[in-house]
């Protein structure tokens, strides 16, 4: 029915359901922690990686805000409410909330906090956010870094810069081989107070290694942060690879098989996706899994032959990948977002201009986070979640910020860059791989085999 939505979570369900008498449980967390007074002076931050569903925070008794994406990183500025010595963090975690109906999945629906939740700092002027471009050149790679830079002090930040250095890393490996070319540094800045500005950069790799599944070559970007006097204020750094994706329209001569079409390339190579969907579960602790479960489940997937995973359907822990990037799996990014409770047709919450930011959100939170791991090949807006609207503006919004990687959703090839389609029979898809159907290659089968109950 449209707008069924507007009843609510806390609705009367009905009286054979188990939510009839287990209506929409709240956990209470509540522990004591302390800070190093070296970080008396600088922005604190708690980081919650995953909480299902809903929750609201408390820091010393004092409320600070709540978050209702589960699988997405939740951070918050707590610099504000802290003191020295013994501080008191409470959080109050709910089953259900008005973003449960985008979070529909086809798992089991576990409540809690099932992810690290930890203390992060940074300067009064901070990397906000850094994200990492990088492109074949003739003799190497050039690398563009665009540093979103935010001054939360109390006064102005003049004759700031960044220091850029690139270090490469063993294969598989986190062992440093050594630095790359000579430091760069960016332009001098400076930010007004509760300012924002992106910083540029760019620095090239000469003789680049590339990144691929079969030999996932690394760096680690280190940013320096220094003041006007060339006091180093901050040190931020991230792993990148270089991997350049492309769809590109292929002539008959050029293919193994002697089939012209529009094939997926990475480096300049064409690629066949041999996948599988991946979910974040263990019998024991359910949606809480270990570092160790996910090292070998890739392990397992590379003695498979296996070179491909879609992250359904959901951002996924944060190791998971770290370790795609180092072990070299090829990933399909999915935005936490299902509403198939309202299926496909006039009823979808894909048409409701109320939930349209909800949807932008979501898979922006994906992308912004994600953004730097060469694991990442395609991104996806979700799953199962309806045609309409709010899709084109999130792929529009993705667009608008990375252009790297192709877009596949399987409600709606016309709005993306890659087709797909789930559960497809064989007889369809021996014709399919021939080219010659009436769909968007390349393309991508998101779904082929289910066990319901095994997610």
């Amino acid at each position: 029915m449209v707008g069924d939505w507007k009843g609510g979570v806390m609705r009367e369900p009905d009286k054979d359901w188990i939510t009839y008498k287990y209506r929409n449980e709240v956990g209470s967390y509540r522990r004591t922690f302390r800070i190093s007074d070296s970080w008396m002076n600088r922005n604190v931050y708690i980081n919650f990686d995953g909480v299902n569903s809903f929750f609201y925070l408390w820091i010393n008794g004092k409320y600070v805000g709540f978050s209702k994406n589960s699988r997405n990183t939740a951070s918050f500025n707590i610099s504000d409410y802290l003191v020295k010595g013994e501080n008191i963090v409470a959080v109050e975690v709910y089953r259900n909330s008005d973003g449960s109906f985008l979070e529909a999945q086809d798992m089991f629906r576990l409540p809690g906090i099932f992810r690290d939740a930890y203390l992060t700092s940074t300067a009064k002027v901070e990397v906000r956010d850094m994200k990492i471009d990088t492109d074949l050149t003739a003799d190497g790679a050039s690398v563009s870094v665009n540093a979103m830079m935010r001054n939360l002090d109390k006064k102005a930040a003049k004759g700031y810069s960044l220091t850029y250095r690139i270090f490469q890393n063993k294969l598989y490996s986190d062992e440093i081989l050594g630095q790359i070319g000579q430091p760069v540094v960016s332009e001098t800045f400076t930010l007004d107070k509760d300012v924002s500005r992106k910083i540029t950069t760019c620095l090239e790799i000469k003789g680049a290694e590339l990144w691929s599944a079969e030999q996932p070559n690394r760096y680690t970007l280190v940013a320096e942060l220094k003041d006007r006097k060339g006091k180093t204020v901050d040190v931020v750094s991230s792993y990148f690879g270089i991997c350049k994706i492309e769809i590109r329209d292929t002539e008959a001569k050029d293919d193994e098989f002697g089939l012209k079409g529009r094939y997926f390339y990475i480096n300049n190579k064409p690629v066949k996706l041999k996948g599988v969907n991946r979910q974040e579960i263990n019998p024991n602790s359910g949606n809480s899994i270990t570092h160790n479960q996910m090292e070998e489940e890739i392990m397992i997937m590379k003695r498979g032959n296996i070179n491909h995973v879609r992250n359904s359907h959901y951002s996924c822990n944060p190791y998971w990948y770290y370790l795609c990037d180092k072990y070299g799996i090829y990933l399909e990014d999915e935005a936490n977002l299902e509403s198939h409770e309202y299926y496909y047709g006039k009823e979808s919450l894909s048409h409701v201009p109320e939930f349209r930011d909800a949807h932008v959100a979501r898979v922006m939170e994906l992308v912004h986070a994600h953004v730097n791991h060469p694991s990442i090949v395609i991104w996806s807006l979700g799953n199962e979640a309806g045609p309409g609207k709010n899709f084109v503006d999130a792929y529009n919004a993705i667009k608008d910020f990375d252009t790297s990687r192709p877009v596949q959703y399987e409600r709606n090839n016309d709005i993306v860059d890659i087709g797909s389609n789930q559960y497809p029979s064989i007889p369809w898809t021996r014709e399919a791989v021939k080219g010659t159907l009436d769909i968007k290659y390349p393309f991508h089968i998101s779904e082929y085999a289910h066990s319901m109950g095994n997610a």
